[in-house]
């Protein structure tokens, strides 16, 4: 397993992969969601499963995208924007509450069992 600092050809490798595939679905949710169409669905209870995934996939994929902009401590094998450029944590913006509430409801209502999750 490689290990930070992570040499050019491995990020590269890595970018095409999984950070295309983040902002890829990201963007696909995005579009998704904010469709006029409908999804098959053949009861009412399975629309509302199928609704609840892609906001689930919405929200993951935010997440994913927020902590690889964002992530000031990362683990030993987390890729991180600063993995591509060393000055990227100085001239980054600042993460927008906005941001960092979606980060924070991804973390406690998608990626945990937590007593913080919202009611409903």
């Amino acid at each position: 397993m490689p290990a930070r600092p992570f040499n050019d050809a491995y990020l590269v490798t890595y970018s095409a992969e999984h950070i295309a595939y983040e902002v890829d679905m990201f963007f696909g949710m995005v579009e998704m969601l904010s469709c006029s169409h409908r999804i098959c669905a053949s009861s009412v209870a399975e629309a509302k499963r199928l609704n609840c995934a892609l906001i689930e996939a919405f929200g993951m994929h935010l997440r994913n995208l927020i902590d690889f902009l964002y992530m000031s401590r990362p683990k030993p094998s987390d890729v991180v924007a600063a993995d591509f450029c060393g000055t990227w944590q100085t001239v980054r913006p600042a993460l927008s509450p906005h941001l960092e509430n979606a980060r924070v409801r991804a973390n406690k209502e998608l990626a945990h069992l937590t007593t913080d999750r919202l009611a409903g």
